[in-house]
């Protein structure tokens, strides 16, 4: 597991291609948004889920190596504005830039007027 300074903490898998494959589809799924942290009679909006992203490779495949990073969701914040979910990706031969981003944060609010989340740049909602 690789964490980094977004709360990211992506999986790692390293797969090769089994001999004799012509054609590998990858899915990928970014990791979901988390919600705002809440106390008392606060209210807010959840995390937005993350992407999809699809991409098929074809040719002599057998023997090639790939690297999967499967990004997790937000999670647990302990303030008003939730975490950005982790970018999910795939690298290896035949594929260029292929990612999912994360879902977007949550906010919290206090009253039904004002948003405490500027650190996340939705003040004013």
């Amino acid at each position: 597991i690789v964490q980094d300074t977004n709360h990211c903490r992506n999986t790692l898998c390293c797969w090769r291609v089994p001999a004799g494959t012509t054609t590998v589809v990858f899915e990928i799924w970014g990791g979901g948004g988390s919600g705002g942290g809440v106390c008392c009679c606060m209210f807010g909006f959840p995390g937005g889920a993350g992407a999809y992203a699809k991409k098929t490779v074809t040719g002599n495949l057998g023997g090639c190596d790939y690297i999967l990073f499967a990004g997790y969701s937000g999670c647990c914040s302990p303030v008003n504005c939730g975490y950005r979910g982790c970018q999910s990706y795939v690298t290896g031969y035949g594929l260029t830039n292929f990612c999912a981003e994360g879902g977007y944060p949550g906010c919290s609010f206090c009253n039904a007027w004002v948003c405490t989340c500027s650190a996340c740049g939705l003040a004013g909602l």
